[in-house]
């Protein structure tokens, strides 16, 4: 079989939502100790700068992360046009949003590299 590649062009305009998983500085809020397993930020912020959303597992898990994927949206095309990110550990996952990734068309204007720069917003 042939493999066929596509040259495509990435958005980063929007940012990213990410989502911190069992971060090692838990969180303590309101009454109690209650322990934040999921902390969801913007563009790449860590928890301790900023939070958009928090949740913890500690009473039922699958409600907690049933409720999680509500907000994102289940899956990673319908959340804006932010592209997900997940955290665990040293681990990193990146999801790119389909909405920000643009197919080059081959035809009489994109025949070089230096065409697709100049009809494209990238950066070689």
């Amino acid at each position: 079989m042939k493999e066929q590649n596509t040259l495509c062009v990435r958005n980063e305009r929007y940012g990213t939502l990410d989502l911190w998983i069992n971060n090692e500085e838990h969180w303590t809020f309101g009454k109690g100790d209650l322990k934040f397993q999921v902390i969801a930020t913007y563009n790449g912020e860590t928890p301790e700068h900023g939070y958009a959303y928090m949740v913890s597992f500690d009473k039922d898990p699958v409600k907690a992360l049933d409720t999680l994927m509500g907000h994102i949206g289940r899956d990673t095309e319908n959340w804006y046009f932010k592209d997900i990110v997940i955290h665990w550990g040293i681990h990193t996952w990146n999801f790119i949003n389909s909405k920000n990734v643009t197919k080059v068309e081959k035809d009489e204007y994109t025949k070089t590299l230096e065409d697709i720069q100049m009809n494209y917003d990238v950066e070689w």
